[in-house]
């Protein structure tokens, strides 16, 4: 499913690629869909897809700074570059080179955004909170937390959202 949706958006790209409303919109769904589809990826083949990532959602903010979805993929995947552990790093230095760095300072200013552009989106603030968390801000990723838990739930996704939102409050 993942790799027909991406495939439909490459082809979208050739309709419109460069407008800030459609362009930038195409590229975020890609790098959303591109992250599904590295869940299911290891090695080499998710770093790789893991830059493709960020490639798209680049090129959907520099088309449109306030797209949601583009803030929420870059803070997200500056905060799981910046969990990499040891070993992993070591991988990616040896056989790419290294990565960009990431870093939780930079997924709290992302996720931040997306969820000062989309309030209602139950994910964004669970993923904000977790930032939160590594940085030490225990009290805002409640409050963060506790919004996400009375938010209604909007995809198909929120259930597990909501979940998480629970599981992530039990913790603190």
């Amino acid at each position: 499913m993942y790799l027909k949706a991406r495939a439909i958006l490459l082809d979208a790209l050739q309709l419109d690629s460069t407008s800030a409303e459609w362009g930038s919109e195409i590229y975020a769904r890609l790098g959303q869909v591109t992250g599904q589809i590295a869940l299911f990826r290891g090695g080499e083949e998710k770093i790789k897809l893991g830059l493709e990532i960020k490639n798209f959602a680049d090129k959907s903010l520099a088309l449109n700074p306030n797209n949601a979805m583009a803030n929420a993929i870059l803070g997200i995947w500056h905060y799981e570059l910046a969990n990499l552990d040891f070993v992993s790093r070591t991988f990616v230095k040896l056989f790419f080179g290294g990565l960009p760095e990431g870093s939780f300072e930079y997924a709290e200013k992302y996720l931040a955004k997306a969820v000062s552009l989309q309030p209602s989106v139950i994910y964004y603030r669970n993923a904000y909170a977790k930032v939160l968390i590594k940085l030490g801000r225990d009290e805002d990723a409640r409050q963060h937390l506790k919004a996400a838990l009375s938010l209604p739930m909007m995809v198909a996704g929120d259930k597990q959202n909501k979940r998480e939102s629970r599981e992530l409050l039990a913790q603190l």
